[in-house]
């Protein structure tokens, strides 16, 4: 005899479910920036050090910062594929998400992470990479954030819009049903006298 754990399933209504994935969307941005401040705190070192004396130090902080890039882009993925399991958006909505924010994030942590990771660790071999390279790679890093931060910040806005507009045409919808319903109101009224 064994007992499992409860689990509690919520329906709501696509509007709200929609919200709850972008405040979480959002949620990783603010994480993915604080990465990107910490990526800064790191060059910055590493443009001061006059030696590879603290490489095993900077190789933990690239490895923390990596690591939450990895779990920023991979929660995105689960957002972007929950939106398209619950049809929400649309094909060039989660088009638009993928070519601009997940596969620049992918890249950002599958290559141009991992070779800056690999130079960090040349550091503590018989050569190692000269700092200045590993400072213009660190630099190349923040670029690539900045810019997927931008890109996610044009998606919170696109997504505002059409919220907007998807707002204002229910409302449409609203008056004109109205109307109709006046318009036959006035038209019974008339033939009843």
């Amino acid at each position: 005899k064994t007992n499992s754990r409860q689990l509690v399933f919520r329906v709501v209504k696509p509007e709200e479910l929609f919200r709850e994935i972008l405040l979480r969307q959002q949620q990783l941005r603010a994480r993915l920036r604080k990465s990107r401040d910490q990526a800064e705190q790191l060059r910055d070192k590493l443009k001061l050090a006059q030696n590879s004396e603290e490489a095993a130090a900077w190789i933990r902080e690239h490895q923390l910062i990596r690591r939450e890039v990895g779990q920023v882009s991979h929660a995105l993925n689960s957002s972007v594929e929950e939106m398209k399991l619950n049809q929400l958006g649309g094909a060039e909505t989660w088009q638009l998400i993928e070519q601009t924010v997940l596969k620049p994030l992918q890249g950002l942590h599958d290559r141009e992470m991992e070779q800056q990771r690999q130079s960090l660790e040349s550091l503590r071999s018989q050569a190692p990479e000269p700092l200045s390279q590993l400072t213009d790679q660190q630099d190349q890093i923040l670029k690539t954030m900045d810019q997927i931060l931008n890109n996610m910040a044009q998606w919170d806005s696109f997504i505002d819009v059409v919220n907007q507009l998807n707002a204002v045409i229910k409302l449409e919808q609203v008056v004109r049903d109205k109307t109709e319903e006046l318009k036959k109101k006035q038209t019974d009224s008339i033939f009843d006298k």
